[in-house]
């Protein structure tokens, strides 16, 4: 496994630890640069679009803390290496009765943490629209 595969599946695990403890600011910050941008898609109508975007790790540790403490994130697949440095990665999330997934895309820096991710949730299922 090449250096580079072996930093972007380190960062990978770190940033699901961070998911799977959103009120843990310590684990948050163990995952992503001082400096981290992340950009997070909307799903449905907001399908493709960004709908947040947060700069720095003191957002990213306020984005985690929104999330409700039972949810659980697990890798499906990846990371796959692209471009310019730019890793994918499939995941899947479960909170109650609620599953979802997505894909991650993201780069690492020098020292293995996240520094730009993108986060593209998939289509949710019928069950799980709003209704107006």
């Amino acid at each position: 496994m090449s250096h580079d595969l072996v930093a972007a599946t380190d960062a990978l695990h770190r940033w699901l630890a961070a998911l799977n403890a959103p009120l843990d600011a310590a684990v948050v910050r163990a995952a992503v640069s001082e400096d981290v941008e992340i950009l997070r898609h909307g799903n449905d109508e907001w399908r493709g679009q960004v709908v947040e975007q947060f700069h720095g790790v003191d957002e990213a540790v306020e984005w985690f803390s929104r999330c409700p403490p039972r949810i659980h994130f697990e890798m499906v697949s990846g990371p796959k290496s692209g471009e310019d440095g730019l890793w994918t990665a499939r995941y899947c999330l479960q909170v109650d009765d609620f599953r979802g997934g997505g894909e991650l895309r993201y780069r690492v820096d020098d020292h293995q943490h996240i520094c730009w991710l993108e986060h593209v949730p998939d289509e949710l299922a019928e069950r799980y629209r709003m209704v107006d």
